[in-house]
């Protein structure tokens, strides 16, 4: 049986699968905002596009968790494309089993502040590594995917997000995914 739905309304967004890699995804690159939280279970996938996917809220959570990878794969290389994802604002995150190359390069400080990552990882150490203009990890191989920081690069005086390391890059309250000013309608 398959299961299917997304969101960017109100509640909780469900990727599941038992099929093949034939099955039309691209729906997903509409996503920019998921109000609960993200579950994404054994999908038979290289990748899975969520590429404008911009902030997980978390208003609910599965278990405590506002992002949730489950996968039967053994591929190391399988890309989970989150390239935009700059803030989870509640819950944790649980990848199940961590056993993908490019997952493991993300700074998840940077998504939430005192972040709880759980999961198990078999202890390989994977010989992919991120293109060599990222700054920080990289959801995928290419410069397209690396990770944006906007909280763990900001000046001690920033309170919230930052778009960039000095004191004058500070964020207003409101952005949740980053700025390109110091005001509420600056944000990303």
């Amino acid at each position: 049986e398959n299961s299917y739905s997304s969101s960017s309304f109100p509640g909780a967004s469900s990727i599941q699968s038992d099929e093949d890699e034939y099955i039309d995804l691209s729906f997903l690159e509409q996503i920019r905002e998921i109000s609960g939280y993200l579950l994404i279970r054994y999908v038979q996938r290289s990748f899975v596009p969520l590429r404008n996917l911009r902030i997980i809220r978390g208003e609910e959570t599965l278990n405590g968790d506002a992002l949730v990878i489950i996968t039967a794969s053994t591929r190391r290389d399988d890309a989970y494309q989150l390239s935009s994802l700059q803030e989870i604002s509640q819950g944790g995150v649980r990848i199940d089993p961590v056993n993908l190359c490019y997952i493991e390069t993300i700074n998840w400080e940077d998504l939430q502040r005192n972040l709880r990552l759980t999961g198990d990882s078999n202890g390989e150490q994977c010989a992919i590594s991120c293109d060599e203009s990222c700054e920080a990890g990289c959801w995928d191989e290419g410069p397209d995917h690396c990770q944006k920081q906007t909280l763990t690069n900001c000046d001690s005086s920033c309170p919230y997000r930052c778009r960039g390391p000095g004191p004058e890059d500070c964020c207003h309250e409101q952005c949740a995914g980053g700025c390109t000013g110091d005001s509420n309608i600056d944000c990303k």
